[in-house]
């Protein structure tokens, strides 16, 4: 009796201190999940405060905060394009998360589906239309919560078109101011500018940072300030052998599309004179604004020329003095 009393009473510790730790452990798990839960609702809030807020940087935020996979299928001035253009003018105020779930869940622009994810649902106010009651899908990726553009294949596919149109024109032309006449001149013509375009003072630089990641060395440079503030250009740039003229300005085209405001003015790769070019108007800075810029090349040279400035008239002041000294 006594022994098995001992033995009822070792079962019952053993019971005992099982079932604590039973209780510990999903407790812990529950504690987890809310975290998450916390953590994605919030990740949704801020995601509806950073594409409602115009201010572009915070649009610039929002696609990179943009899953990694609908980033390959969607370019960012997509996303900035349709927000502005579309999303915005409706006045979202941000969202307010009402619930959120975990589940597995299959993006349907490109048919993967997607671990854990979670479902968001969130009610949001708008002034220039119906409030609407939702969820937005967000997948934890490289330690923040990632979203998804469309729920639609069709529907992302022809907002890529409508927008990579807008910002492409047709090709056309030569390159202006008679630019092609510096083909074939020695880069450092660069060095033998007017110190002054109007009121712009220049400087020669040597900054290794300025080497794009198609030279093969240093450009050639000149930087043109108006005060404290950079407004103007010149660049001579000795392409990497692996690198062409015509690609390479079809490649800086791209790369401008993707970070607008930008306006492609005209263009040409294969153009009558061998002079692949092209002339575009892009946000500079929040001081001065947009400037105006000109890249050109031989087809069969190694050397991308590029000009710009703030105002088109210093441009063309700056595009007569490059061609003056590259024909001397």
């Amino acid at each position: 009796m006594a022994l098995g009393n001992r033995l009822d009473r070792r079962r019952l510790v053993s019971l005992a201190l099982g079932a604590g730790v039973a209780t510990t452990l999903p407790g812990s798990a529950v504690a987890q999940t809310r975290d998450r839960q916390r953590e994605a609702m919030h990740a949704a809030e801020e995601l509806s405060v950073l594409e409602a807020t115009e201010h572009l940087p915070a649009l610039y935020t929002f696609y990179e905060r943009l899953h990694p996979d609908a980033q390959e299928i969607v370019p960012r001035h997509v996303v900035i394009g349709w927000y502005q253009e579309v999303w915005q003018p409706r006045g979202p105020q941000p969202a307010r998360a009402t619930g959120v779930r975990f589940v597995d869940w299959t993006w349907p622009v490109n048919g993967v589906t997607y671990r854990d994810v979670a479902e968001v649902s969130f009610i949001q106010e708008f002034d220039n239309a119906a409030s609407v009651n939702d969820v937005v899908r967000l997948a934890h990726v490289e330690g923040s919560w990632r979203w998804f553009f469309g729920r639609d294949r069709a529907w992302v596919e022809e907002q890529v078109r409508i927008y990579t149109e807008r910002a492409y024109i047709a090709q056309s032309g030569i390159v202006p101011f008679q630019l092609d006449r510096v083909v074939g001149a020695e880069r450092n013509i660069i060095e033998s500018l007017p110190i002054r375009i109007g009121t712009a003072q220049g400087e020669l630089l040597s900054d290794a940072r300025l080497i794009p990641d198609y030279a093969a060395h240093m450009p050639v440079a000149i930087q043109y300030r108006d005060g404290e503030f950079p407004v103007g250009y010149a660049l001579a740039t000795a392409l990497r052998p692996d690198r062409n003229v015509r690609d390479t300005v079809d490649a800086i085209v791209w790369e401008r599309v993707q970070a607008p405001p930008f306006t492609l003015l005209a263009w040409n790769l294969d153009p009558p004179n061998d002079v692949p070019f092209a002339r575009y108007e892009r946000f500079a800075n929040d001081a001065i604004g947009n400037a105006q810029s000109i890249v050109w090349g031989g087809s069969d040279d190694d050397t991308l020329w590029e000009i710009s400035f703030v105002d088109e008239d210093r441009l063309e002041r700056l595009a007569r003095a490059l061609v003056t000294v590259g024909t001397r």
